[in-house]
């Protein structure tokens, strides 16, 4: 199922999905679409992943990517612990903001990147789900916290020096440096 919602929709429903694994209500929604709508959407990702700063580097990393459905892969957690111990937890919301756009159009990767294309069908349902609810004037409470997408695939990632600078995502195809 590819990708269904863009815009602003689709940067609230991933961030609630990334971060949190659930679909909020109506009225939370419409509230963020609202505050993302006059925000901007890289300082909305900031502001909504502020609340996870608590978390060390590894905790968010394996939060992120276990919500995404892309785990367990221990060379990908260590590439995104270290890619966000090089942007600084402050961007947590703009990387889990990145991660689930990037996996979101790897439907129809080949090559390295195939073995995301389970995860990717899996993961834009899931988003498509998610929109659906919280669209909804009935729905007046968050979705339970499910992680229903699928965890097939494989993935190779490096960490080439110590602070971070040289972690390259190769499964995805990107380098820390290409983002930031």
């Amino acid at each position: 199922m590819p990708a269904t919602i863009s815009g602003t929709d689709a940067v609230v429903t991933i961030l609630n999905r990334a971060f949190n694994d659930q679909s909020p209500s109506f009225n939370v929604y419409a509230n963020q679409v609202t505050a993302a709508n006059e925000w901007g959407a890289g300082a909305f990702a900031k502001s909504f992943g502020s609340a996870f700063t608590g978390l060390t580097e590894d905790q968010l990393s394996t939060k992120l990517l276990n919500n995404l459905g892309v785990l367990p892969d221990t060379g990908l957690q260590i590439a995104v612990r270290d890619y966000l111990v090089a942007v600084g937890k402050a961007s947590a919301g703009i990387v889990g903001m990145q991660l689930g756009q990037i996996l979101s159009g790897l439907e129809q990767a080949t090559g390295d990147q195939a073995i995301y294309r389970n995860a990717a069908v899996a993961w834009n349902k899931e988003l498509a789900d998610s929109h659906a609810h919280s669209i909804d004037p009935a729905n007046r409470n968050d979705s339970p916290i499910t992680n229903a997408v699928a965890s097939a695939y494989l993935v190779n990632s490096t960490s080439t020096d110590g602070d971070g600078s040289g972690v390259e995502l190769t499964g995805l195809g990107i380098a820390v440096s290409a983002i930031f």
